[in-house]
């Protein structure tokens, strides 16, 4: 009757705590129809199970029936015994279901090998589990439940394993349920859900990591570029400093915090990641770049070139970076690195014409003017209808002397685009070099129409009209020019010499006047002034003029003879012998300067020092017969006198 009750306790146990102890109730279940089958046959025997002795590991287990007895992997077990209510056990035999033979009595094996048998369920980890039933002759006398546990080192190993990367999750799932918490679990469990991609389950995991172990290298890396990625380069930066601490060679980490500087706007600290980095990333291009990118941001263009020195060290086709260098370069005057770079560029691609205009004009900026024109004649090849071309190789033969290359290379540029003015100003200026006037008024008067306010196209119209004798056109010009520019001494120097031309003496000389107070130094005003003052018999105003040129030709005997002569003129007798003398100190060689002073030692009746003079001359000209006459002449007024004065 025990057994009847016994069955009805395993069923109703079973219906209780169905809800609670889901996995127990399947086996108290099978355990309650295991045993109510064969109440006939045990209460006919009369054979009762009382243990079923398992050996674990050395040490001994009786179990009664329908207990468990729990083993892991490492264990070795061994069906020992079994023990019932009669003396003598024969006929009785223990069966490991789907394991062994029909009697197993004295089987030995590890956990392992039931895990093998079994397979490895991490959905249902408690439901790994075998029977042993223990028979006499067909009938059932009780069993009792080995439960294989894995323990978490195993259920981590195993998930290393696998490659199914949900398997793997499962897995370390069961480890970290036996060891919450632990780093050692959590770690491959957070790497597994990276692999996955469910990132917010591998940043909780991750976070966990860190609290167990601050310097979990996989968890800093995630965690830092999941920030850097979620844009909170503040909170990646932290993580990045302690990885970079743990990794001081790893380049990728300080490219990372290079990256979150910039996003901080932090320049400084960037480009000292950035370079901590190329200690690492020697060859990388792109990083190079970024950090030059960062030096140009900060106007660091020493820093720039320094780094893109470096790219076309690593790799000198990077026409790009040489296009960028070369541009500063000239930016920067520096027109030696200028022509090494824009040649670089030429022996990778030499089927471009911008480079040789570059070229050209760095040669031309170093004043190599035949290797500039060399390389503009090549850009031009490219480029045929490029009127600023032409205008540079105009210049550049100008600068070489070759007026008549240069005047065709500005006819080129003049016929692509007529209304440049700088290559107007340029041919117009060549022409008046050249004094081809009929081209001079050509060009200039195209000028004119495009810049009525420039005061030196209608100046340089008034030279070119004037050289021409149109004297008119000449006058008109030069007033247009003093219109916009009343200040101008050189057009009202112009004006005056046309007018002097055009015997307008009194308009000239108003002009000379004009130009005189505008540039009180200028000698060819000075000069002509006082000459025209001289000519009109206006000697007290000739002498400053005089005065004022010698000071700035001190040597000069002409203007010591004229000041002399005005000194005559004002009855200045004296300083007018001083200014003789001068004149004749400084051309001993001009018999007339003698002369003059001898005519003015007559004057002052000093005849004796005349004589002198007259003899001077005389020496220089032995043809000057009147100038012996002369002397004759004092002399003998000079012994009448003596004669005089001793009577």
């Amino acid at each position: 009757m025990s057994l009847l009750i016994k069955a009805i306790f395993f069923f109703v146990l079973g219906i209780l705590v169905q809800r609670s102890f889901g996995d127990r109730l399947e086996v108290w279940v099978h355990e309650g129809i295991k045993i109510a089958r064969n109440i006939p046959q045990r209460l006919e025997g009369n054979v009762v199970m009382r243990n079923l002795v398992i050996q674990k590991n050395g040490r001994e287990f009786s179990l009664a029936d329908g207990e468990v007895l729990t083993i892991a992997s490492r264990d070795l077990i061994r069906i020992q015994s079994i023990k019932t209510n009669q003396y003598i056990q024969r006929g009785i035999r223990a069966d490991l279901l789907d394991i062994g033979t029909e009697n197993d009595l004295g089987l030995e094996m590890e956990g392992s090998a039931l895990i093998a048998a079994l397979g490895v369920n991490p959905d249902k980890p408690s439901t790994m589990r075998r029977t042993i039933q223990v028979w006499k002759g067909e009938r059932l006398l009780g069993s009792v439940l080995l439960q294989i546990q894995l323990s978490a080192s195993e259920w981590r190993e195993r998930g290393e394993l696998i490659r199914n990367v949900d398997e793997k999750i499962k897995h370390y799932r069961n480890a970290l349920k036996l060891f919450p918490q632990n780093v050692v679990f959590l770690a491959p469990l957070a790497r597994a859900m990276q692999q996955k991609g469910d990132t917010s389950q591998a940043v909780l995991l991750y976070q966990q990591v860190l609290k167990g172990k601050p310097d979990d290298q996989d968890a800093l890396e995630f965690l830092a570029d999941n920030y850097y990625n979620e844009g909170h380069p503040e909170q990646a930066l932290k993580l990045y400093h302690a990885l970079s601490r743990l990794k001081p060679s790893e380049g990728q980490v300080f490219v990372r915090m290079g990256v979150c500087y910039e996003k901080l706007n932090q320049t400084d600290m960037a480009i000292e990641s950035y370079n901590k980095a190329l200690g690492a990333l020697r060859s990388d291009i792109p990083l190079r770049l970024r950090l030059a990118n960062l030096y140009e941001k900060k106007k660091d263009i020493t820093g720039a070139l320094a780094v893109y020195e470096e790219v076309i060290q690593i790799d000198h086709n990077r026409v790009d970076v040489l296009q960028t260098m070369g541009s500063h370069y000239m930016a920067r005057k520096d027109y030696k690195n200028a022509v090494r770079i824009y040649s670089l560029i030429l022996k990778s691609n030499p089927q471009s014409g911008v480079p040789y205009a570059n070229l050209g004009l760095a040669y031309g900026e170093l004043k190599q003017y035949p290797e500039a024109i060399a390389q503009y004649k090549k850009a031009i090849e490219f480029f045929p209808g490029d009127a600023m071309l032409h205008f540079n190789l105009g210049f550049f033969y100008q600068s070489t002397g070759q007026k008549q290359e240069a005047i065709n290379s500005y006819e080129k540029a003049y016929a692509i685009q007529p209304n440049h003015e700088p290559t107007l100003e340029r041919l117009g200026n060549l022409y008046l070099d050249t004094k081809n006037y009929v081209k001079v008024i050509e060009i200039y008067n195209a000028l004119a129409n495009l810049n009525q306010k420039n005061s030196v196209v209608f100046n340089n119209l008034g030279f070119a009209y004037a050289e021409r004798g149109k004297f008119d056109e000449a006058i008109s010009n030069y007033q247009r020019s003093l219109k916009l520019d009343p200040n101008d001494p050189v057009t009202h120097l112009n004006l005056a010499v046309i007018y002097e031309r055009s015997k307008k003496m009194d308009l000239a000389m108003k002009e000379y006047e004009t130009t005189l107070k505008l540039d009180p130094k200028n000698t060819d005003v000075l000069q002509s002034l006082s000459r025209i003052y001289m000519e009109d018999k206006q000697y007290e105003k000739s002498i400053p003029l005089l005065e004022a040129l010698i000071k700035e030709c001190p040597d000069d005997a002409v203007l010591y003879n004229n000041l002399g002569y005005a000194y005559v003129e004002t009855g200045r007798l004296k300083e007018a012998a001083e200014s003789y003398e001068k004149s004749v100190h400084f051309d001993p060689s001009d018999p007339m300067g003698y002369v003059n002073l001898a005519r003015l030692y007559e004057r002052m009746d000093l005849l004796e020092n005349a004589v002198d003079k007259y003899s001077e001359a005389l020496k220089k000209n032995p043809k000057l017969d009147d100038i012996r006459d002369k002397i004759l002449e004092l002399k003998l007024e000079i012994l009448r006198r003596k004669h005089r004065s001793g009577a």
